[in-house]
């Protein structure tokens, strides 16, 4: 077995393999020899060291595109024919009036009615909408609530610790809007759209469609999970016992469409 995919198992799994942080550092020594005869990256009896892991092919590729998504995703403003009349308290109407540039990015256009009583003031003049998705009152008042507990000032050019885009939270855009506030239904949205569009568990994948999406997971921000919180891999054993099982067996890990054969996967990863 050596370094990248060995096969899909049921149809649903990527198996893969990464060399071991310390058979890589053997493998090229600081002070070695040219002549020397350490086998570098090799364990007894000559078996390279390295670990197998089962990757969750939907999920791995769902949060790829989420990444994608909560990347390049923008969100328009749509007007609306009636102003939406909101009842808040007087300390949630200091709360948007602190925070209108906020809600102004979101797609919430806000203006204030001063001759009306507090907590009637707020008129929402239009509502944001993404990825054929309206937000709505709800959507302003979850956004309202999140400010309240946690204020939110503007980051300054010369902050080296403000967000610059990537994954995002699901509070915060992970955009060119990075680190601002956004209704958490947004998340949602986007979560949604990229796990209709992933690869499906039961569909049949050859080698190069296995080594992009393992490949893709490598220029993640935060790979370990698909945003509904499905793990995407799991370590599973190192490959120094499984070469021994697999030339015990006289069993190929996989065949020339990348599928590994299951009485391998049955005897050594079960």
């Amino acid at each position: 077995l050596v370094g990248g995919v060995c096969g899909q198992f049921n149809m649903g799994f990527i198996i893969a393999s990464l060399p071991d942080a310390h058979t890589h550092a053997h493998a090229h020594p600081t002070h070695q020899p040219p002549n020397s005869s350490h086998s570098g990256g090799e364990g007894e009896g000559g078996d390279t060291t390295q670990s197998l892991f089962i990757i969750d092919q939907h999920a791995s590729d769902e949060k790829a595109r989420f990444e994608h998504l909560n990347q390049h995703s923008s969100i328009q403003s749509q007007p609306l024919i009636h102003p939406l009349q909101l009842h808040l308290t007087p300390a949630q109407e200091q709360v948007v009036e602190d925070h209108l540039e906020v809600f102004r990015m979101n797609g919430f256009g806000v203006s204030f009615d001063p001759d009306q009583v507090a907590g009637r003031r707020v008129l929402v003049r239009s509502i944001p909408h993404t990825h054929n998705k309206a937000l709505g009152e709800e959507d302003f008042i979850a956004l309202v609530h999140q400010l309240y507990e946690h204020p939110w000032k503007p980051p300054k050019h010369n902050d080296t610790t403000a967000p610059t885009g990537g994954a995002g939270s699901r509070d915060t855009w992970g955009t060119l809007l990075a680190g601002v506030p956004r209704p958490k239904r947004v998340w949602d949205v986007l979560a949604s759209k990229a796990c209709r569009s992933a690869v499906m568990i039961g569909k049949g994948l050859n080698v190069y469609e296995m080594s992009q999406l393992v490949s893709r997971m490598s220029t993640l921000q935060q790979p370990w999970n698909c945003p509904h919180g499905r793990p995407t891999m799991r370590h599973l054993i190192h490959t120094t016992g499984a070469t021994t099982a697999q030339d015990h067996h006289h069993i190929a890990p996989a065949d020339d469409q990348g599928h590994a054969d299951q009485r391998f996967i049955g005897r050594v990863f079960v």
